[in-house]
């Protein structure tokens, strides 16, 4: 049921799986399992060599969770008034939120790195050299 970059479950599946689960394991473990298995996916997702793959990849696994999460929370709100089941949803999106600043890239004023340059390198000779090297 937990999804992964490339697969989401089937809405039906998902319905059916959180109905009957509920005589197996208490929506809180539930979701402590799913925040596992989350850690191990982005650990195996680290370890690819192509880094735009691996952030296409893990930025639609956390769209998939966040989506599965959102059709369970409407789906099946009772479960999530027990406050084991809501320090779960804190730590994911905490994770959410840790993982999209991550993705933000500081700005930097176009003068500063013009400067920044030219104190560098005096030659804009020896600095084309080097960057087409």
């Amino acid at each position: 049921m937990v999804p992964t970059g490339v697969y989401y479950s089937d809405r039906a599946y998902i319905f059916a799986f959180l109905l009957s689960s509920t005589l197996f394991i208490k929506p809180h473990d539930l979701l402590a399992k799913m925040r596992i298995l989350y850690e191990i996916r982005q650990g195996l997702n680290r370890s690819t060599n192509a880094a735009t793959t691996q952030t296409a990849s893990r930025t639609r696994f956390v769209e998939h969770l966040v989506e599965l999460v959102a059709e369970w929370t409407d789906t099946f709100p009772y479960d999530f008034r027990d406050e084991r089941v809501m320090q779960h949803v804190q730590t994911q999106l905490t994770a959410l939120e840790n993982y999209e600043k991550s993705l933000e890239k500081p700005e930097i004023p176009l003068d500063d790195l013009t400067e920044d340059i030219s104190e560098i390198c005096l030659q804009p000779s020896v600095l084309a050299q080097q960057l087409t090297q």
